[in-house]
């Protein structure tokens, strides 16, 4: 009997160690699982066909990060990041790419970089936003070698050195970067990090150029037409913008534009000329738009002029916005209205245009769309004339 009982109580134990066991080896998938399932209750929500497609990537992003896996922890903080498929949540995005990072994910330690920079979901941070764009270098990430380049740029968390923003660039142009290609050429060109070195500058922009790159062709067209770094030659000039306005860039579209307009290259040609303007300003060029309004101006077209203009200075232009404020206060494609005239004189004043400046300074001292004030007419006038306007000084010495 007592052997019976004893061999029982042998088991039960047994039985216990095992359960206990499976329950240990359960516990860190268990921890992960948790997070999981209370991220899941936070998207139990009704959803609209659209929003489910959304819905289901962020369930199966959160199934993967309960196997541990690091791509699924990323995901998941990017739908947060995103708002996608789950309510925004930049602190929750950060918590997901930190546990990425730590798995090894380059991209995550590229977005907390970001986030400790801009103050995404945490506190901003400008050593940890290096520390975590360092991380992603030794990983050897062209992306992380630009960023880290520009915080040596901008000083961020380490101190301004040009050259060391050089080196990162040429290390980023060495593994076949684009964008590093295109800097390194600039820095050369200009002599950024030492003294020009114009062959070495079109050396980098031909590797881009050649490897397709839309900036690397505009910056060789540029060399080309002129000569810089190599012999002026408009032929080869007009070739590179054509080939990267073919790509459907609006900047080179705008600048192909330039070479009928001129005859850079080409035959001289103001109908191809504005076809390419209109062109580019339709995929949002701000200077085409700005051209575009100026060759309404000169057919006399002022309602056309007046809606580039007006789309121009949407795009922060200051000189479009002190154009539109002209047009209001002329009555050129609208109606005259004073007061709108002096708002927009006002934008343009706030983005740094002398002249718009000195249109302020004018309607202040005739009372045009605001206030009769002689003070601030002053006031203007001398920040106007500070920044070159000769007109301006003039009108400053004659009420002084």
């Amino acid at each position: 009997m007592k052997r019976k009982l004893l061999i029982c109580l042998t088991a039960t134990a047994c039985g216990l160690v095992i359960i206990f066991s499976m329950k240990a080896a359960e516990t860190v998938k268990s921890a992960e699982a948790a997070t999981v399932k209370t991220e899941k209750k936070k998207v139990a929500k009704p959803v609209t066909k659209i929003d489910q497609k959304k819905l289901e990537k962020f369930q199966q992003s959160l199934k993967a990060a309960a196997d541990g896996k690091a791509w699924g922890m990323f995901n998941v903080g990017e739908c947060y990041f995103a708002g996608y498929g789950v309510d925004k949540n930049l602190s929750k995005a950060v918590e997901w790419y930190k546990k990425a990072a730590e798995k090894g994910h380059v991209i995550a330690m590229i977005n907390l970089g970001e986030c400790y920079k801009a103050g995404d979901g945490v506190k901003k941070d400008p050593k940890k936003t290096v520390e975590w764009f360092y991380k992603a270098v030794q990983k050897d990430n062209n992306s992380a070698m630009i960023k880290l380049a520009e915080c040596y740029v901008e000083g961020i968390g380490v101190e301004r050195n040009t050259l060391d923003a050089m080196t990162w660039y040429r290390n980023a142009a060495k593994n076949g970067n684009l964008k590093g290609m295109n800097i390194l050429g600039r820095y050369y060109e200009y002599g950024t990090a030492g003294k020009p070195n114009l062959s070495k500058a079109v050396g980098w922009y031909y590797r881009a150029a050649k490897k397709e790159d839309v900036q690397g062709m505009i910056n060789m067209a540029r060399c080309y037409q002129y000569g810089i770094g190599v012999r002026k030659n408009h032929s080869k000039a007009f070739k590179f913008y054509r080939k990267a306005a073919g790509k459907g860039d609006s900047e080179a579209i705008y600048l192909l534009g330039k070479c009928y307009e001129k005859g850079v290259g080409t035959r001289q040609s103001d109908s191809q000329a504005a076809d390419l303007y209109l062109k580019s300003a339709e995929k949002g060029n701000m200077l085409a738009m700005l051209k575009l309004a100026e060759l309404c101006w000169d057919d006399i077209d002022y309602a056309e002029g007046l809606k580039w203009y007006m789309k121009a200075a949407e795009k922060g232009s200051a000189a479009a916005m002190n154009k539109v404020g002209e047009c209001y206060q002329k009555g050129l494609g609208t109606k005259r209205n004073l007061t709108d005239a002096f708002k927009w004189f006002l934008k343009g004043s706030e983005h740094d245009n002398a002249t718009a400046m000195f249109n302020v300074a004018n309607c202040y001292q005739y009372g045009k769309g605001t206030k009769k004030d002689e003070k601030m007419a002053v006031k203007w006038y001398r920040k106007s004339a500070a920044k070159g306007n000769s007109e301006a000084k003039q009108t400053l010495e004659s009420m002084e």
